[in-house]
């Protein structure tokens, strides 16, 4: 399975320490035989959380789709983290 990482938001995890939230989300593009998944993990920071997969036919539905969801997560609070 190849990987594949944007270069515009390196790296895609991210952390929610504001008002009392300790919440985790990652992002990731797996290329599998021509289809694209997105790949997210989120939940409370220190525990495993939860998977969610989408496919796609085309890296630019799935990069798309994962730029509005970093968007959407900076907008509530959450910061890279290195």
């Amino acid at each position: 399975m190849r990987r594949y990482h944007s270069e515009e938001i390196d790296p895609f995890y991210f952390e929610c320490k504001q008002a009392g939230s300790h919440k985790f989300w990652a992002a990731e593009i797996v290329v599998k035989k021509n289809n694209y998944f997105l790949v997210r993990r989120y939940g409370k920071i220190g525990q495993e959380g939860k998977t969610m997969v989408e496919e796609f036919s085309y890296m630019s539905d799935a990069e798309r789709r994962k730029d509005r969801l970093v968007e959407e997560k900076m907008a509530k609070g959450y910061k890279p983290v290195m």
